[in-house]
Parts: structure tokens; C-alpha cells; sequence
């Protein structure tokens, strides 16, 4: 799920930025444990917070897309609780954090943020639900309910998997199932992908 940030909080981030950023996908931003000194804005582009398993497997936290706050909740915070994970080429503008807690002007800003956050929260609670579901086929429509019923194009569906913290393959073969399955409709997506759920009786 991909959250956008409110235009107070992009504007005072904006307004006070000292610095640009380019990544290339696969390359990190922070990493879990770094120290936190600046606050970014994703400008162009998509970002993924990650954490990793000792057994390596990655859980994607969130992502992040244009004119976003990234992890704003360590605006909050001394170190990362996770890394950030440029998924394509990304443009990013960044701020001093001690700007937020220092500039007057900042009252504004902070009342947004909160109010971001709190929205994230909600999402983050819908997704406690969702991971909570035991089969792939009712998270995936538990994540379309909460999405307009479409899914993202055939490119962000390992994305997707991971999200619902299921293995591509099985996801693959949930969607592939919905498809020879009769009294399922096809669905397209605003980004001309394709979703599967169950067809409205007609009435």
C-alpha cells in the first residue's frame, strides 16, 4: 500500500532541502540500524522499507512512491528499524533532521505528520489482518478489498507476493486458478494489470 504524503509536509520538506539523491534499483538508501540525520522525499520513482528474517527472507514493510515521505516514523526516531530498497530508479530530496525540531516554522509540518501517521497506522492495522488470513486466496481478496479490487501490472506481482508474505509461485498459482474458475470475473487495473474476484450476481 502506498501512501501520499500530504502537500504541508512535502512543502516544508521542500522548502529546506539541502540535498539530492539518486538510486538505482536494488540500491539502499539506509540500512536497519543506521543512524537517522536526514529526512527524505521520494521526488521520481519507487522505494520499498524492508526487513530480513535470519533466514534472509525479505518482509516488505511498505512502499513508498512519489512525492512521499519515507519512513517518516524516524522523523521520531535515533536509528532505522528497517532499510530502505530502491525498486526502480529513484529521485529523492532530503533535509536535515534536527530542521523539524528547530525551525519555527515547523508547527504545520508536524501537525500533517501526525496526521500521516496515523492513517499509516490504519493501513498497517489492515495489514496485521490480512497476514493473520491462512490461505493465499483470501489475503489476496482481503488486499484487493482494500485496494478497489485491482492489482498492480504482471511487474509488481512479486512485489505483491511479498507483501502478502507468500512466495511468488504461490500467488502465481492463486491467480491462475481464478482464472479457470467459473463465476470469476477479470478485473483491470488502473495500471493496465489484471485482478480475479468473485462476479457480482446480477440482480
Amino acid at each position: 500500500m502506498i501512501a501520499v504524503m500530504s502537500d504541508t509536509v512535502a512543502a516544508f520538506v521542500l522548502s529546506r532541502q539541502d540535498a539530492a539523491h539518486q538510486l538505482e534499483p536494488g540500491q539502499s538508501l539506509f540500512r536497519e540500524g543506521d543512524a537517522v540525520r536526514r529526512t527524505y522525499v521520494v521526488l521520481e520513482g519507487e522505494m520499498k522499507l524492508v526487513r530480513y528474517a535470519a533466514s534472509g527472507t525479505e518482509l516488505i514493510l511498505h512502499r513508498v512512491g512519489s512525492d512521499t515521505l519515507l519512513a517518516e516514523a524516524s522523523c521520531f526516531s535515533d536509528r532505522y528499524h528497517c532499510t530502505a530498497v530502491a525498486i526502480s530508479v529513484c529521485r529523492l530530496a532530503s533535509v536535515g533532521r534536527s530542521v523539524l525540531f528547530s525551525d519555527d516554522a515547523a508547527a504545520p509540518f508536524l501537525f500533517s505528520l501526525a496526521r500521516d501517521l496515523s492513517r499509516e497506522i490504519q493501513r498497517s492495522r489492515a495489514r496485521c489482518e490480512i497476514l493473520a488470513l491462512k490461505t493465499v486466496d483470501d489475503r489476496l481478496d482481503a488486499w484487493l478489498a482494500l485496494n478497489d479490487g485491482a492489482m498492480p501490472g504482471k511487474g509488481g506481482w512479486a512485489l505483491l507476493a511479498a507483501e502478502l508474505a507468500v512466495s511468488p509461485e504461490a500467488l502465481y498459482r492463486t491467480l491462475a486458478a481464478r482464472r479457470k474458475t467459473p463465476g470469476l470475473s477479470v478485473v483491470s487495473g488502473p495500471d493496465a494489470g489484471i485482478a480475479t474476484r468473485p462476479a457480482t450476481p446480477a440482480r
